[in-house]
């Protein structure tokens, strides 16, 4: 091959080659072009959204904490109220008997016929009352009316070593027995003795014992107006549930031990509920007042704020990353195109040029400067 032929192949040869290179250079380039749009989406999505994230997932359990208090507090107040009506009612209860005592051994001192004409007429206007028995200083019965049966004076028996004679005689104060269950009617009931003492000597002189029935503080809850989902139920200091707002429930001798603590936790029947009790008094006997709310009625409202929350989020998230892609892309987008053009001219493509985007800002007085240049160097 002559000396002619040989040049022209090495002129062929090196043409390709820098063919070939700036296709390599470009593609380079678009790769650092694709890794700086990257950077940059990633970059303002932290800036614009992470925020949003992190404020609205404080702003949501602020609120969520709020309506727990606010429901904790709202079903307190519940508690407190029925216990209050509670202790009322059977406060009521031992001042009753308190004045039957006093006019059994009042001053006037009726005789043992009208003591028990007076037993049976609180039996009569008192329903609450199952048994009324009266006891002499010797806890010997001297008198006892029943709803169950007629009781004749010949089966009347000595009391002297059963509390509710030994415990208001010596401590001088009414007796509260632990909760029991009638073997007939399965419904709880519960033993108040009252003592009486003669006014001028001190002494004990009788003592008023009656069979209380927890019938009447069912009644009283069924009566209290009560939210959707919530439950008012009380029990004793084993667990039992004595009243409750469905008699049934009483009935079937259903337990519930219940949490140490207020709050949310799993409710008489079986389910998720925000719960709150509060503690009542009768002597040496402790009760509860529980009030439980599903989870979903208490905090319906926290819910429904969370989901509005959520979709305003999830709307402004939208818009935040559609502003960010637009403005990645004005920004990416020209000095793509200027990087471009600048590997043409130095491929030796003089007449190349940038077209100018009216961004306002230093990339377009970037574009301008180096069509200039390009001019410049076109005319050099």
């Amino acid at each position: 091959m002559g000396p002619l032929a040989s040049g022209y192949t090495d002129i062929l040869y090196n043409w390709g080659k820098n063919r070939m290179t700036p296709k390599r250079g470009v593609s380079s380039l678009r790769s650092r072009m694709f890794k700086l749009r990257n950077r940059l989406l990633l970059t303002f999505v932290g800036l614009a959204v992470g925020p949003l994230i992190v404020v609205t997932a404080i702003l949501s359990r602020y609120t969520y904490d709020t309506m727990r208090q606010e429901a904790l507090a709202s079903q307190g107040a519940t508690a407190d109220y029925v216990g209050t009506q509670i202790k009322t009612f059977v406060q009521t209860r031992e001042n009753e008997l308190q004045l039957l005592a006093n006019n059994l051994y009042g001053l006037s001192s009726p005789q043992p016929n009208e003591r028990r004409a007076l037993i049976e007429i609180l039996m009569a206007y008192q329903p609450v009352y199952q048994e009324l028995v009266l006891l002499d200083e010797n806890g010997n019965e001297q008198a006892r009316v029943s709803r169950n049966e007629v009781v004749p004076e010949s089966t009347l028996s000595s009391r002297a070593q059963e509390p509710e004679f030994v415990v208001p005689a010596a401590r001088h104060t009414a007796y509260y027995s632990p909760v029991y269950f009638d073997s007939a009617t399965y419904e709880p009931e519960m033993t108040i003795a009252v003592p009486v003492f003669d006014l001028r000597t001190g002494d004990l002189v009788a003592v008023v014992v009656a069979d209380f029935r927890f019938k009447a503080i069912w009644n009283l809850i069924a009566g209290l107006k009560t939210r959707d989902g919530e439950s008012i139920f009380v029990v004793d200091a084993v667990g039992h549930v004595i009243a409750h707002q469905n008699p049934s429930v009483v009935l079937k001798g259903t337990t519930f031990a219940g949490p140490p603590r207020d709050g949310i936790t799993v409710g008489l029947f079986g389910e998720n509920v925000l719960l709150v009790s509060r503690p009542i008094q009768f002597g040496d006997r402790e009760f509860r007042v529980v009030v439980e709310r599903s989870v979903t009625q208490a905090f319906e409202l926290a819910i429904n704020l969370g989901t509005v929350t959520l979709l305003v989020t999830a709307v402004a998230l939208l818009i935040a990353v559609a502003l960010v892609i637009g403005s990645v892309f004005r920004i990416v987008h020209p000095i793509v195109s200027l990087l471009g053009a600048a590997r043409a001219i130095s491929a030796g493509d003089l007449s190349k040029r940038v077209s100018i985007i009216n961004t306002g800002d230093e990339i377009e007085e970037l574009a301008v400067a180096f069509n200039r240049m390009a001019e410049q160097l076109n005319h050099s």
